[in-house]
């Protein structure tokens, strides 16, 4: 999250560990396999995120749509996020994980509107819906066209996959482009970086102790 993927080696990750390269290598044979772990983790974030929004009385459609105008907020801004989000959209593995996590929340968030559809309907969508986001991400930084034209032309095009009516989204659109989504997106990034480190002393921690028992259960074996 500071230097972006591109820019990150097992090296470097190894040093700040202080571990060998192998050790990181035979969990993670690969950088891909390391960003899709990362993306397991932001994914489950973003349903934290969505969950903590409907309760404080924003309906699931608006949640999803602030969770898209903070990430492209934070693509605009922040250009290690933006590199490792296009990173994600581009690497077979991640993508799939992407892919998987959207189709759940596009069928909990859009089956009202679409209760005929079958799970291959909202998988088809779910490509092209992913692909919007991509082209969002990409888009970022470039300056030609405002973040507030894209976010609206982005959102309408994707509530448009999923036949939300002309008028929820109008109302949706104009929530979010009144909202400071920027300041936003850099605190629901800030909360992303204590939460992933939370969620990576507790795993440090569990396996400390799950080494602990294995050596006792060997201790009291012999």
């Amino acid at each position: 999250m500071e230097n972006g993927y591109t820019a990150t080696d097992k090296l470097s990750i190894a040093k700040e560990l202080g571990i060998s390269t192998g050790n990181i290598n035979f969990h993670y044979p690969t950088k891909e396999h390391l960003l899709t772990a990362f993306v397991k983790e932001l994914c489950g974030f973003q349903w934290r995120l969505i969950d903590l929004l409907e309760q404080e009385d924003k309906s699931p459609l608006l949640a999803l749509c602030v969770e898209f105008a903070t990430m492209a907020a934070v693509a605009e801004e922040n250009e290690a996020m933006r590199d490792i989000y296009l990173s994600a959209y581009t690497y077979p593995m991640p993508l799939a994980v992407i892919r998987e996590n959207d189709v759940r929340k596009t069928k909990q968030i859009f089956s009202e509107f679409n209760p005929d559809w079958t799970d291959e309907q909202f998988i088809v969508m779910e490509n092209l819906y992913s692909a919007i986001e991509y082209g969002m991400f990409s888009s970022a930084g470039q300056g030609s066209v405002s973040l507030d034209m894209r976010i609206a032309c982005g959102l309408d095009a994707a509530m448009r996959l999923y036949n939300v009516p002309e008028a929820l989204r109008n109302q949706k659109i104009e929530k979010i482009i009144a909202m400071d989504y920027r300041s936003l997106g850099r605190r629901i990034l800030w909360d992303f970086q204590d939460y992933i480190t939370a969620v990576n002393w507790q795993a440090v921690e569990n396996a400390r102790q799950s080494k602990r028992k294995t050596t006792s259960k060997k201790e009291e074996t012999i």
